[in-house]
């Protein structure tokens, strides 16, 4: 069992090896022998076919994922909890004692009602179980699921970065355990994109055929919601460091002299920016759509319109302080963009 070791204290500790190896010039696979007693467990993305229960054939999967657990010395695990190969690895992860870490997509009950009951209410009581076990319980998105695979495909990408960075800290390598048929299919969504996924970067994949596996279940009918364009999307919150330090006096100036200049800038753009208050100005990085792209000689003109904002105030002590505390305003104009998801509709300020 894994109970009770202390895995960061372990790491530590390889890592100084290492390091005292290396100064001492010994070989690599001298340093392997001194560590490999002490290594941490390692870390594992988990996916896997839904199907309908079965003991006999269930045995038989169980058997090979405890096999390859042992044989990679996995203790940590980070995936979702669909019925089928995925509450079979958490069973199996948590019956050794790792540590389960589960990634859904959305809603729990939404979750449990598309990807959980349908292959027969006995994995309902075995997904609670396993969640009640759980180590933690990350929820990619707190939205209802709304009929998108995307939704999907983004709780991957979500519990694959946990699992890269438990295994970066850990220091060593992360590994995919699949209950995969070996079908490549198309789309976003399901175990064969996330295992394109996994080895499009670089990773390794075990893969555990569970061959007599039955799909034949009634799928959960999507959601009839009205059907919007999603794109995925980062969002960058900028703020101006010791705004808040600002004496009343001088807030006029920062609205006239900061703000203002910053609303002229985007005033002149007006295509691009999909939506503006008092408390934020958003503006649509686009690359390759339909918008103006800025990156180029406009945005460096743009860029030297913000560099001018400072000119006055460095002349004045009271705001020099202020001003040299904003280098991204200072050098260019993306320190006032975000990315914005593209179904925002446009609102006058």
């Amino acid at each position: 069992g894994m109970i009770g070791n202390d895995h960061g204290a372990k790491s530590t500790t390889c890592r100084q090896i290492k390091l005292l190896a290396r100064h001492m010039g010994l070989c690599r696979d001298a340093v392997r022998d001194l560590v490999e007693p002490i290594q941490p467990a390692r870390v594992a993305h988990f996916c896997g076919h839904i199907f309908a229960a079965d003991s006999q054939v269930e045995a038989t999967i169980s058997a090979e994922i405890e096999c390859r657990l042992q044989e990679s010395n996995i203790g940590f695990a980070f995936g979702a909890l669909a019925a089928g190969g995925d509450i079979l690895v958490a069973e199996a992860v948590l019956a050794r004692g790792g540590e389960l870490h589960v990634v859904l997509p959305f809603a729990i009950e939404d979750f449990v009602a598309q990807s959980v009951r349908p292959a027969g209410d006995e994995w309902v009581t075995r997904f609670e179980r396993c969640m009640a076990e759980a180590e933690s319980c990350t929820l990619a998105t707190e939205m209802v699921y709304v009929g998108d695979p995307h939704q999907f495909s983004y709780c991957t990408s979500v519990a694959m970065g946990r699992a890269k960075l438990r295994a970066q800290h850990l220091g060593n390598q992360p590994i995919q355990l699949a209950i995969w048929d070996g079908v490549e299919t198309e789309g976003p969504a399901g175990t064969g994109p996330d295992v394109a996924a996994w080895r499009e970067q670089g990773g390794e994949t075990i893969v555990i055929n569970p061959a007599g596996m039955d799909r034949a279940y009634q799928r959960a009918p999507a959601p009839s919601l009205e059907v919007h364009d999603r794109a995925l999307a980062a969002i960058i919150f900028t703020d101006f460091p010791g705004f808040s330090k600002l004496a009343e006096e001088v807030l006029p100036r920062f609205w006239n002299g900061v703000m203002r200049t910053i609303a002229e800038v985007l005033n002149a753009h007006p295509g691009d920016v999909l939506f503006r208050n008092r408390c934020a100005l958003c503006r649509d990085l686009q690359r390759g759509g339909g918008g103006a792209d800025h990156s180029g000689a406009s945005g460096q003109i743009e860029g030297f319109r913000l560099q001018n904002i400072g000119a006055g105030f460095r002349r004045n002590a009271r705001w020099r302080a202020f001003w040299t505390s904003l280098p991204g305003i200072r050098s260019y104009h993306r320190a006032v963009e975000f990315l914005w998801h593209r179904s925002i509709p446009r609102r006058p300020d």
